[in-house]
């Protein structure tokens, strides 16, 4: 087994507990659960004073732990079964698919959807050419 077929593994979400992708989900939701509270702690002057050291690594560490989940998603998004070619993987090109509510068709191109397992970005047609 790959080094990129572990991290795929690890990193799709599943349904059985005790499994370590389903531990790092938990992780996941975890992280969010308490960047909740620090974000909005953050944003208030009294407390932000003598916690600014916390907030600043604080919120380091989430973007980097985030940053590098993402990175990883897209590195090993060939090992998904729907996903199999690195071209089909990252840019699908198509009409109107519902994947993204911004996504229409321009002068009679299709969009450019740009897809991970985790999120959908469109970029309208006229951008591409």
């Amino acid at each position: 087994m790959t080094l990129r077929r572990k991290t795929y593994d690890i990193l799709k979400i599943s349904d059985k507990r005790g499994t370590v992708s389903h531990r790092f989900d938990m992780l996941l939701i975890v992280i969010i659960l308490l960047n909740a509270p620090v974000l909005i702690f953050d944003s208030v002057e009294s407390i932000h004073r003598p916690f600014a050291t916390f907030f600043l690594y604080s919120d380091r560490f989430s973007i980097a732990f985030f940053t590098l989940e993402y990175l990883l998603r897209v590195w090993n998004i060939t090992e998904s079964p729907r996903h199999r070619y690195p071209g089909q993987a990252i840019l699908h090109r198509g009409a109107d698919t519902g994947v993204c509510p911004y996504m229409k068709r321009r002068r009679g191109r299709p969009a450019l959807i740009i897809q991970t397992h985790v999120s959908a970005c469109c970029i309208a047609g006229e951008i591409i050419g």
